[in-house]
């Protein structure tokens, strides 16, 4: 029987008495819509959205009520007993009281809304006797900043330990939430109790009419399984789809036993969410739980914050934390309140399911090549289905991609090759070491991506090096056009190139290479690079050689670990190639944004790096590609070792020293103090080169020493010789010399490290 609350609470039910109304049972638990989890929020706010939208819509008119499905229980004494559908029947009253309060007239409905009645706890049911004698005209709640909680808890009646009761609790977080929605809604409580057209409604059922015990009802509910987030999401999604203004824009076709129909996109979703995308998914289901649909929800919420990323980066930004702080959850609410589910991201996401399941025929071709660029099954069936909002920037371009140019080549004849031509180039653009440093670049390169998929016309090279490509790190982009050029130009061009790419360690960045054999330079003179067969193969053999050399040395990882720092030893001999990022650095394998050698070659064509290029291509120069690598770099330090006279010796006769701490150097007083950081700023703990040098000294005298910092002289000192606590502090400021402070003796001074020696030989064995 399909009525409203209202119409139980007046006794109007049809051959029912509820004359002394409704009353929550103490089987029941405590009203939870109200409690601050994530879930919770999640359901009141979706809830209370909900029955806003259908009062708005049944007013304006020509709407179908909202249905809130059955309401079981059963009767006994006039009084109903809700056993299912106590959550929503007490968010509903909440409403109904609100309505009534904000509009003046709670005195005038204060009889028939006390026949809503608590029986698990007296305080909570205390709670809803009071809230009726609230009169609007005393307070000024509507006009202030105040919640109307604040006001609520505020009054004499209201018991402090009322705030621990679980249901008051709740109701006070539902009012509040009420307020922000309705207050300004121009909704009335008349229109929430039109007796011809209701717009909330549910299914009355007496179970003792069905013959069911409470006692056997309550275990058969508590097998029940409620609906999971993709079930409520695909019901909500269905029904936005449908009542949009591009449901008609698409078409679809769909093959059944019948034929080929064209659907709409309304017919076509929900036709197929429930077959063979569900099937898809099914297969790769939580073998323990069978749920499957929650990568169905992340699917969609990688889409969709993708998408935003393009259109609204200041909103994406504080979307995505909000998701990854749990604040949020994937949700149809959450979606739209966070305005996610645009007209694009649903199609965007029918494309992906249909691809995922049909894996149309360009697929099966792309997927037959070798030396993928990236997985794209990785992307689809990995990154994107896990509960993963902090997805890297370059993860979220390759998705666009994918998204976007899927749909444009499946009906390319020459599909398959084109898809692999857009994945290279996607791949290089978008993994620019570090380049991502907060959303406005990913802003950038999608708006860049995005100009491309606009003026696509199936030749994804003839494009790139035709029409002005924005929104990538500059310098990648130029490299991207020569390459194509060169990929152009013949077979062996294009395995050389392919080759160089797919280096694990360069990953397709190879503008240092294409920088040393003069073609960067030339693409700046003649960016046609139309050379004649002699230049060609000067230039394609400079290219060969000088990645042959690259191999030599660096491995999957960077530059080969060598025994002794030979490599950078080589590089020091030749000259200062250090870069700079807050202080020197003598360059890591690592990913760091500014001082690995990914950065190194990132630069190739920076002018503040020359120096540092220039040793690099020195040392390459020098390479004999006829010698093993160690032997290529023996050579090359005899040769350039003897004519160097400055801090680098330090390291060049210490090598140990270069990665002693963080790898980074401070340098003072014209480069004659040297020191080594533990981080890439300097302070006064960091460690003295002269100092460090007599440490190992004497270590090699057997006179063990300790080095701690000082703070009466603000900086690192040999603290301890042997067992024996002392001072040496080694002073460039007033001369080059070491003092060495001992008990009872006073300081004394020494101006080379050969008399310091001689003195703590002579008095500390």
């Amino acid at each position: 029987m399909r009525t409203t609350l209202w119409k139980l609470l007046s006794n109007d039910v049809e051959n029912h008495s509820l004359k002394y109304g409704i009353t929550i049972p103490m089987i029941q638990r405590d009203y939870a819509q109200g409690r601050l989890n994530p879930k919770s929020v999640e359901i009141r706010n979706q809830f209370v959205s909900d029955i806003k939208d259908s009062i708005i819509k049944v007013k304006n008119g020509g709407a179908e009520p909202l249905e809130l499905d059955f309401v079981y229980g059963y009767i006994q004494n006039d009084i109903f007993y809700p056993l299912d559908g106590q959550q929503r029947l007490t968010t509903l009253y909440l409403l109904h009281w609100y309505l009534a309060f904000k509009d003046g007239i709670l005195p005038n409905y204060s009889k028939k809304l006390s026949r809503f009645t608590y029986q698990i706890r007296q305080t909570s049911n205390d709670f809803f006797r009071k809230i009726l004698d609230l009169n609007i005209s005393d307070i000024s709640i509507f006009d202030s900043e105040n919640t109307i909680s604040e006001y609520i808890k505020d009054q004499s009646w209201f018991l402090t330990r009322w705030s621990a009761d679980n249901t008051i609790f709740s109701c006070l977080n539902v009012i509040d939430l009420l307020h922000s929605k309705f207050y300004n809604s121009g909704i009335t409580l008349k229109e929430l109790i039109d007796e011809d057209e209701p717009p909330i409604v549910f299914n009355f059922l007496d179970i003792e009419e069905l013959g069911i015990s409470d006692d056997l009802y309550i275990k058969m509910n508590a097998r029940g399984v409620s609906l999971t987030g993709f079930e409520n999401l695909k019901a909500e999604l269905s029904k936005l789809i449908k009542d949009s203004n591009f449901n008609t824009t698409y078409l679809y076709e769909y093959q059944h036993t019948e034929g080929i129909s064209n659907f709409d996109m309304y017919t076509y979703f929900i036709t197929k969410v429930d077959t063979v995308w569900s099937d898809f998914f099914w297969n790769l289901r939580n073998k323990e739980t069978n749920i499957y649909d929650d990568k169905l929800l992340n699917l969609l919420s990688f889409v969709a914050l993708t998408n935003q990323a393009l259109s609204l980066p200041d909103s994406f930004e504080n979307t995505r934390n909000k998701f990854i702080s749990g604040e949020y959850l994937p949700s149809f609410y959450q979606f739209i309140e966070s305005g996610l589910l645009t007209e694009e991201t649903i199609v965007n996401y029918i494309d992906i399911l249909d691809f995922l399941v049909e894996r149309y025929k360009v697929y099966s071709g792309y997927n037959s090549f070798g030396n993928h660029r990236f997985s794209l099954n990785d992307i689809l069936t990995e990154k994107a289905f896990q509960d993963n909002y902090s997805l890297l920037a370059t993860e979220r371009i390759r998705l666009y991609a994918v998204m976007h140019f899927l749909p444009l080549v499946r009906n390319l004849e020459n599909g398959a090759e084109e898809l692999l031509r857009i994945e290279r180039i996607i791949a290089n653009l978008s993994s620019v070491n570090n380049v991502y440093n907060n959303y406005e670049d990913l802003n950038n390169s999608l708006k860049g991506l995005d100009g491309i998929i606009k003026n696509y016309s199936g030749d994804i090279y003839q494009q790139f090096i035709s029409t002005e490509v924005s929104g990538f790190y500059k310098e990648q982009i130029t490299e991207e056009e020569i390459k194509i050029i060169l990929i152009n130009k013949s077979e062996k061009w294009s395995a050389l190139i392919n080759e160089i790419e797919l280096d694990p360690y360069l990953q397709g960045h190879i503008l240092l290479l294409l920088k040393y054999s003069g073609i960067w330079d030339n693409y700046k003179s003649d960016p046609s690079l139309d050379w004649n067969e002699e230049d060609s193969l000067l230039l394609y053999t400079a290219l060969k050689n000088y990645f042959s050399i690259y191999k030599m040395y660096f491995t999957n990882d960077g530059v080969k670990d060598y025994d002794k720092q030979l490599f950078r030893s080589a590089m020091l001999s030749i000259g200062d190639y250090l870069i700079y990022s807050k202080n020197f650095h003598f360059v890591d394998n690592k990913t760091n944004r500014d001082i690995s050698w990914k950065r190194f070659f990132r630069e190739s064509d920076n002018s503040k790096y020359a120096k540092s290029l220039d040793v690099l291509k020195q040392l390459f120069d020098e390479t004999d590609l006829n010698l093993s690598d160690k032997e290529n770099l023996k050579n090359i330090i005899n040769k350039y070792k003897p004519a160097v006279n400055d801090w680098r010796l330090y390291f060049l006769n210490n090598p140990e020293f270069i990665f002693r701490l963080s790898g980074y150097v401070y340098f003072e007083k014209d480069n004659n103090l040297v020191y080594l950081l533990n981080a890439s700023k300097y302070s006064v703990k960091a460690l003295e080169m002269r100092t460090l040098l007599l440490q190992k000294k004497l270590s090699k005298l057997g006179i063990t020493t300790e080095i701690s910092y000082s703070q009466e002289h603000s900086k690192s000192i040999i603290s301890q010789i042997g067992k024996r606590k002392s001072k040496v502090i080694y002073d460039y400021n007033s001369a080059d010399e070491f003092t060495i402070i001992e008990r009872g003796k006073g300081a004394s001074s020494y101006n080379s490290d050969k008399q310091i020696i001689e003195y703590i030989v002579n008095n500390y064995n």
